[in-house]
């Protein structure tokens, strides 16, 4: 006996395996995506206030657009952005209960760059809720991106240096200041930096593991990062 308690389960979920999820800052919703290669992808916007018995999930109209890779919460809860494998960003306005995006942009068309992404492998939205950071990637290098949405245009183009191998995940860390990039061999963290609309990264701190890492989380007073890896899950110390 662990000791754990299922509280909230339904036998409703997706066709096949799941790629994303993300729960709302306010703690009210819960949406999931599909994963793999099949002709029909979905995301489910969950309502966690309703019991299992009565939970009914509303969905968004992901088809024309593609494989979801990550999920993110804006800061507000009301809207929710979509990373895609074939290198497109959407905006969801959940208020409005529409399953058409408020905003759609393929990076691929608009970035200018030599490389030949093969996916956007994972996203993050800002705190001031005005821009998504996105990670685009194939086997020998990735990119990040930030997307300003009152343009939309590409406000400035963040090349990581010596990025580590298949970033899984990105993870804003509570602040606003700095992200997390989860990779098959550990976490880096990277700061963020604003001069004037002219915005920068640099590596602050590394974490390695001894098991390939696939999930990052922070906590809200940004003190520690907990690294979820084929060896369980590590807490590390953000503080100095």
């Amino acid at each position: 006996d662990t000791g754990i308690q299922v509280v909230w389960a339904s036998t409703f979920v997706h066709d096949g395996p799941m790629s994303a999820m993300s729960v709302s800052p306010d703690g009210l919703y819960l949406v999931t995506s599909d994963g793999g290669d099949r002709p029909s992808y979905k995301a489910l916007v969950w309502d966690l206030r309703l019991r299992a018995s009565s939970n009914r999930a509303s969905w968004l109209h992901t088809e024309a657009i593609g494989n979801v890779t990550d999920l993110a919460f804006f800061p507000n809860s009301a809207r929710l952005a979509s990373g895609h494998a074939d290198g497109s960003v959407c905006v969801w306005n959940l208020l409005a209960r529409k399953q058409a995006p408020s905003l759609y942009l393929n990076l691929r068309d608009h970035i200018a760059s030599h490389l030949i992404f093969d996916r956007l492998e994972a996203l993050i939205t800002t705190e001031d809720g005005q821009h998504i950071l996105a990670q685009l990637g194939n086997n020998e290098a990735k990119e990040a991106y930030l997307v300003r949405l009152d343009g939309p245009e590409l406000r400035a183009k963040w090349v990581l240096r010596d990025p580590p191998p298949w970033i899984c995940q990105l993870k804003a860390i509570p602040g606003g200041k700095r992200f997390a990039a989860c990779s098959l061999t550990g976490a880096d963290i990277w700061d963020m930096w604003d001069t004037g609309g002219n915005y920068t990264a640099e590596p602050w701190a590394q974490f390695d593991s001894p098991g390939d890492v696939y999930a990052l989380a922070a906590s809200p007073d940004a003190r520690w990062l907990i690294i979820g890896s084929t060896h369980g899950m590590t807490l590390k110390s953000l503080s100095g």
